[in-house]
């Protein structure tokens, strides 16, 4: 008996300090990130991509931000959009954004914004962003806080002019920017 109390013990504390790797920072904690993911896989399943986009790998790329990634890996990676499989992607330069569906470019990295839209400008990629004014630096859509809850806002007309035709389940919970 005093074995297994020590084995659970040990198990336990190694459940809880981790087993050699790092612990995330505190900066890095991003509370919303499992909503963020999910709104970007549902905007991976309601849009109308052009025919072009429709074969291959559905790629999704991340630029600056941890959280969001690892909860897109856990929940949706390798899940289907239509027929395509769902890679998710940290994006180290911004020569491969035209390479991806979607490019969310976090807060900590805003200030790469304007660059990710002027390289996909024209493109049938979906840049959203989580930064003031993002939506007119050119993103289509933009995460916002609204009452303390995840909400997004978008412009319809900017993805219209990069090939892509908003869902009605998109353009229904956006809020008005």
């Amino acid at each position: 008996m005093r074995t297994l109390i020590t084995i659970l013990t040990i198990c336990v504390s190694a459940s809880l300090f981790g087993q050699g790797g790092e612990s995330p920072r505190l900066e890095d904690a991003d509370p919303n990130a499992a909503f963020k993911a999910s709104f970007l896989f549902l905007f991976s399943t309601n849009v109308d991509w052009p025919d072009s986009r429709k074969s291959g790998e559905f790629k999704i790329g991340i630029v600056g931000n941890t959280p969001v990634f690892d909860e897109l890996v856990y929940s949706f990676a390798s899940k289907l959009v239509g027929s395509q499989v769902l890679t998710v992607t940290e994006i180290n330069s911004l020569d491969e954004v035209t390479d991806f569906h979607i490019v969310f470019v976090s807060r900590r990295s805003s200030d790469k914004l304007k660059e990710v839209v002027q390289r996909c400008a024209g493109k049938p990629v979906l840049v959203v962003a989580e930064a003031p004014e993002a939506l007119a630096t050119g993103a289509e859509i933009n995460f916002v806080i609204i009452d303390s809850l995840i909400r997004y806002e978008l412009d319809p007309e900017k993805a219209a002019n990069a090939g892509l035709l908003l869902g009605s389940k998109i353009i229904q919970y956006a809020v008005k920017p």
